[in-house]
């Protein structure tokens, strides 16, 4: 059994793992909406890795 992040005090439920990158710091997985069952995409930024950087997360929030 995978054992995925738990989003759902957001309202998403991770179904799989879509990539990662590690030296980058970012995995990327394939959610439901809780309320309405809308598929999502949740990119997770890990900042704590050896090679995390801000660059990727201010690159998609400009």
């Amino acid at each position: 059994m995978i054992n995925y992040p738990d989003f759902s005090s957001n309202g998403y439920e991770v179904e799989r793992e879509l990539g990662k990158n590690l030296t980058g710091g970012r995995i990327t997985y394939l959610a439901k909406d809780i309320n309405t069952g809308k598929t999502v995409v949740i990119k997770q930024f890990q900042f704590a890795q050896a090679m995390g950087t801000w660059r990727d997360y201010d690159a998609i929030h400009q």
